[in-house]
């Protein structure tokens, strides 16, 4: 049995120093957050998670973000049970933001653009929106990264369309941006 570990221990030490070794640019995260307002019958539900994975490169300021719907909380139980009925298990959303690179040295806020898509079951919509790297001077934290997009209500699914009017869904991301090894 200890073989067994020794060698699992060697092979999971293998792939994390291949993984460093493939990007030091690439950094991956589980705790990003999203806030989700979806405004309907004349007041807002909030949908919201801090288990937003998040692969983030900093030298070509790209990203890929999933959420599973299990680690999605809101005020609205109804909306969230059918979000939760729908066949398909989660969001990805991936897209280039505004700047060459992610800055991690000292600056004052930078203020951006994106595009990107969202996509869930078959669905894949293109999204844009504003975003802002601000540096901070953490530890281990270099910088908080915001985003921000608006989506419209034709991209809901049939299904809740036709038991509720939503007028508009406004879309919030709040990642932190390590300092990187040679930092």
């Amino acid at each position: 049995m200890n073989r067994f570990i020794v060698k699992y221990y060697i092979l999971v030490l293998c792939q994390l120093g291949f993984y460093q070794a493939l990007s030091q640019d690439v950094f991956h995260t589980k705790a990003a957050q999203i806030n989700i307002k979806v405004r309907h019958h004349g007041h807002v539900s909030s949908f919201w998670s801090d288990k937003l994975v998040v692969l983030l490169d900093y030298s070509d300021a790209t990203f890929v973000a999933n959420l599973q719907k299990e680690n999605i909380h809101s005020d609205d139980k109804l909306l969230l049970d059918e979000l939760n009925g729908l066949s398909d298990n989660g969001f990805e959303l991936s897209g280039k933001f505004g700047m060459d690179h992610i800055e991690t040295s000292s600056h004052t806020p930078i203020e951006f653009d994106y595009k990107g898509t969202l996509s869930y079951a078959d669905n894949i919509i293109t999204v844009s929106g504003l975003g802002r790297l601000e540096h901070i001077d953490g530890s281990y934290i270099a910088c908080l990264l915001s985003f921000k997009f608006a989506l419209d209500s034709s991209i809901l699914p049939v299904e809740i369309k036709e038991r509720h009017t939503v007028d508009d869904i406004s879309v919030e991301v709040l990642q932190s941006v390590l300092k990187p090894k040679n930092y």
